[in-house]
Parts: C-alpha cells; structure tokens; sequence
C-alpha cells in the first residue's frame, strides 16, 4: 500500500474513482450525499492537486483510496452553536480530513492500515 499526494497524472483516475464510490453510495445508501460527477469529481480532484492536498492510496497499482487533507474546513462553523468558546486562531491550527473514500473492495486489513494513517496524520 502505497499512499502519496496525487499528481497532475493522477487527476483523471482519481476523478474516475470518486466516480465509482459515489455510483456505489448512490445504488445503496448515500451517507454523505455526494453527487455523480459533481463532488467529489475530477474537477475537485484536479483543484486539491492544485493545493497541494489531494492524496491517494494505491495497492497493485490501481487506487484504493483517495482523500483531501487541507486546513479549510469548508463550512459556517462559527456559526455553530457551541458548547465550548473557541479561541480566536484555533480553527486556522486544526487539520480536516475531507472527500474519504474507501473502494469497495479494501480488505479489513487495508481498513486498519488507513485508520492508523489517519490518527498518525491527525496526530502530526
């Protein structure tokens, strides 16, 4: 397993496999509401490229596993009710883990490989 940022040369495979797990959650159920071609798609693949913070996970050559992991986290929270104040600058320090996605056939093994990435990267 092979984890590394998506490169220029990656984009389309990368946008075809975003492809096929949202044709998946669409013919079962579809957790995170991700739409065909639209999110995440290529042209969003292509934009994290771009940032410097689309990455993939590949085995045998083909992607297993694809991911953004940026500093934007791409939504009103401040406009959240909070049961804690945050510090003015706290946001801007976090790292969020967006557009994960698992292809259908990962093995348990592969499973447990990719949470211990995550907390590794989340820890860092």
């Amino acid at each position: 397993m092979n984890i590394r940022k998506c490169e220029q040369k990656d984009i389309a495979a990368t946008g075809a496999f975003y492809d096929r797990v949202v044709e998946y959650l669409d013919s079962h159920i579809n957790y995170p509401k991700w739409r065909y071609k639209e999110y995440p798609s290529e042209k969003y693949a292509a934009a994290m490229t771009a940032e410097g913070c689309q990455y993939i996970i590949e085995e045998d050559a083909k992607i297993i596993a694809a991911f953004v992991l940026n500093r934007d986290p791409e939504g009103d929270y401040d406009k959240g009710k909070w049961s804690r104040e945050l510090k003015a600058g706290v946001l801007p320090q976090s790292i969020y883990m967006r557009a994960a996605a698992l292809h259908t056939s990962v093995t348990r093994t592969c499973v447990r490989r990719w949470n211990t990435f995550r907390h590794s990267a989340c820890m860092k």
